[in-house]
């Protein structure tokens, strides 16, 4: 293969790479946008046009906000992991290890906590937060669906951010890795 070509192949992969990590970050960008303008908003309704709301009803918008932001960036993640084991594979390079074992930047020695959980921190804030101000401003539902269907999603979501938290990108990476092997192997 020629030389340009592999280079422009490799560049185009590394650039498809940087622009998944751009869409992580953007789409959380407006997620949390959405949760803190949709707070905004209802805290800053006058309490006579709220009443009828409780504070269960009116957090479960943002814990689902939430939840799928951290599903659609781990399949963003996945991507960009996928794209990096082909090129681990067939250029035989080395640039993804500036981020060594357990977040420790080989470049500059320094901790670092990664996106995942750093995100899974800032999410599990803003939810926290959203909801102490709701229930700030709006009354407590004694309502038994309202407090079963406000306790589901709240679940759920403590258990995406804890698995979004824990989640571990290397297992998949080895699953990519193990897959373009054997494609390069059968050419």
């Amino acid at each position: 293969m020629d030389k340009l070509l592999i280079e422009k192949e490799y560049s185009s992969l590394r650039d498809e790479i940087m622009k998944w990590q751009d869409r992580r970050i953007v789409f959380s960008q407006i997620a949390l946008t959405l949760v803190i303008a949709y707070t905004g908003y209802l805290v800053s309704k006058d309490i006579k046009e709220v009443s009828a709301l409780s504070w269960q009803v009116v957090s479960i918008l943002p814990l689902l906000i939430l939840s799928i932001t951290i599903h659609i960036t781990k399949l963003f993640e996945l991507f960009q992991v996928r794209a990096a084991a082909f090129l681990v594979i067939f250029y035989d390079t080395n640039w993804e290890k500036n981020v060594g074992e357990k977040g420790v930047s080989l470049s500059t020695g320094t901790w670092t906590l990664g996106y995942n959980k750093s995100m899974a921190i800032v999410y599990l804030i803003v939810a926290l937060g959203t909801i102490f101000i709701f229930t700030q401003k709006y009354p407590t539902s004694f309502s038994l669906l309202e407090t079963i269907v406000f306790s589901i999603v709240a679940i759920a979501f403590l258990v995406v951010v804890l698995r979004l938290f824990m989640f571990k990108s290397t297992e998949k990476k080895k699953e990519f890795l193990e897959g373009w092997r054997q494609i390069k192997n059968n050419q």
